[in-house]
């Protein structure tokens, strides 16, 4: 941040506060009448020429003073506007407002320029034309107290604004005092950068060479001639040891290389005695150490085979004799399976007849249940129907009741007709014939309903009595239902019974035929472990003259030599 950035920060400020003031102006002297042309031309030329000011602000102190000079001019004209009124007195604070406006200008001849305008304002309109300044004329003591109160202002923000313009003049010269330091440190790297290039040209070169005898060495190494040096004729003390010791890496590699392969071809020839030579560090160290390791191991495995094919060829020779005679055992026990396996065939014959004649039980005893299942059908249907007859006879005991109370009520408005056909005299003669008729016809609907009635009641005592001898007979065939299932549940159980016993005399017999089988493998397997046990004997023989080729030191193979 810098002072002609913060002045370019706040133009947009002023020039608001420019034009804001020039409208308020006018609006007052508008609404107040006090000389409106006037004063409307006065805040709008103040506003013209603050523009001006702020625009050119940064050129020099003379156009911020003219701000100072515009801004300060709008706010006593807008005292001016403001005579008579109870407000006017109230007005002249804005002058201090407007002297903090001033101050982000950050320039004490800025403050200055303003706090001369008001001062000037006040002394000479307190004299020339007090009304313009306080309602109901001068009064020098008040301009002295606006005066203090200006002063202290004007100081206390000229301090503020002198300080301001000093921290930011300080870190504007050690910005530059910075780019300088910069500048004279970019050099100075420079300088360096191009010593450091020279170092680095000469240190490439003695790597090229390094380089160069380093590729030839490996070269060499990876077509297996370890015998290859690296050149030590290096100026750069480090290098001639980076060189030094890769010469040593080779010379270690190519000793230890040599020993172990001197070793492998004793041990290809068949000579177990032999060992590495030497001292090794590091990955030959262990090498030798395995390597020896091994070659013990081989050599005291060799030594127990050797005697275990020994031990193996007098085994062999004994279980060969052994063998001989299982085989006659076995032959034996072959027979006798076979003669087992014919007895538990015939049995399996006599279970399998058994299973049939239940098999046909079942299917007998099946049918007669499905028979006595349909009887029960049919008493059913039976005893269904006489209920639904029962029940008829009900409704129709249910109708001849309705009918007969029918007969009744007629034969009761029959009655009361014929009382109103007598009330009426010769006038009601026909409708007493006619109610007499009607009385006679519900007397004999009555009789007939009761004949119905008897009829009715004794064809259901016979239908009741018929539907209980139904359901008894009906009783009786689900019991011999029920007895005929227990029957064919039994004989099912038997069938089932005498196919799981054929099943089962069929597994072991089955199981004889298999075992019969083994037995006959047996016999053969046993003659063949014979002549397998001779022949092991031979190659036992055969593997101890091979072994013979190894040299192995005394007591190989031993329980001992195990042991360690």
């Amino acid at each position: 941040m810098t002072l002609d950035t913060l002045r370019t920060m706040a133009r947009p400020l002023f020039l608001a506060l420019l034009w804001v003031h020039a409208g308020v102006i006018a609006g007052a002297a508008w609404g107040l009448g006090a000389a409106p042309l006037w004063s409307i031309s006065a805040g709008a030329s103040l506003a013209a020429i603050g523009t001006v000011a702020v625009l050119r602000a940064q050129q020099s102190t003379a156009w911020r003073a003219l701000l100072a000079v515009a801004l300060q001019g709008q706010v006593a004209l807008f005292v001016g506007v403001m005579s008579g009124h109870p407000w006017q007195v109230d007005a002249h604070m804005y002058f201090f407002a407007m002297m903090g406006v001033l101050a982000v200008m950050v320039d004490v001849r800025v403050l200055l320029a303003g706090a001369a305008v008001v001062a000037v304002h006040h002394l000479t309109l307190n004299f020339a034309a007090p009304a313009l300044i306080y309602p109901g004329g001068g009064d020098f003591s008040r301009t002295l107290g606006h005066a203090a109160v200006l002063i202290i202002q004007t100081g206390a923000l000229g301090f503020l604004v002198a300080q301001l313009e000093k921290g930011l003049s300080a870190a504007a010269a050690g910005r530059e005092a910075a780019e300088r330091a910069a500048a004279e440190a970019a050099a100075a790297s420079q300088s360096l950068e191009e010593a450091d290039a020279a170092r680095l040209r000469e240190r490439a070169e003695m790597m090229e060479a390094m380089r160069a005898g380093f590729g030839q060495a490996v070269t060499a190494a990876e077509r297996g001639d370890y015998a290859a040096r690296v050149d030590l004729a290096l100026d750069d003390p480090e290098l001639r040891e980076l060189a030094e010791g890769l010469n040593r890496v080779l010379g270690g590699v190519d000793a230890g290389v040599a020993e172990t392969s001197r070793v492998i071809r004793a041990m290809a020839e068949g000579d177990l005695l032999q060992r590495m030579e030497g001292r090794f560090d590091g990955v030959f160290a262990e090498l030798q150490r395995d390597i020896d390791t091994a070659i013990a191991g081989w050599a005291d495995l060799i030594g127990q085979l050797s005697a275990t094919g020994r031990v193996v060829g007098d085994v062999a020779g004994r279980g060969a004799a052994d063998a001989e005679g299982m085989a006659g055992r076995a032959e034996r026990q072959a027979a006798s399976m076979e003669e087992t396996r014919a007895a538990m065939e015939e049995l399996a014959e006599t279970v399998a007849a058994n299973a049939d004649k239940a098999r046909e039980a079942d299917a007998l005893a099946e049918a007669a249940s499905r028979r006595g299942e349909q009887g029960g059908d049919v008493l059913r249907r039976a005893v269904s129907a006489m209920s639904e007859i029962e029940a008829g006879s009900s409704k129709v005991a249910e109708i001849v009741s309705v009918i007969d109370g029918i007969s009744f009520q007629t034969n009761l408005l029959a009655l009361n007709a014929a009382v109103e056909a007598a009330r009426a005299g010769d006038s009601g003669k026909g409708f007493a014939v006619v109610a007499q008729e009607v009385r006679s016809l519900a007397q004999r609907s009555a009789e007939a309903a009761q004949d119905i009635r008897a009829l009715i009641e004794k064809s259901s005592g016979e239908v009741a009595e018929g539907v209980v001898l139904v359901r008894q007979s009906g009783d009786a065939l689900a019991q011999t239902v029920e007895d005929v299932a227990g029957v064919t549940r039994s004989i099912r159980a038997i069938a089932e019974a005498s196919r799981d016993q054929a099943a089962g005399v069929s597994e072991v017999i089955a199981a004889l035929r298999e075992l019969d089988a083994m037995t006959q493998e047996g016999a053969a397997l046993v003659g063949e472990s014979a002549a397998n046990a001779q022949t092991l004997a031979d190659r036992a023989r055969s593997l101890d003259a091979l072994l013979g080729f190894f040299k192995v030191h005394e007591g190989a193979g031993s329980p001992a030599s195990a042991a360690a």
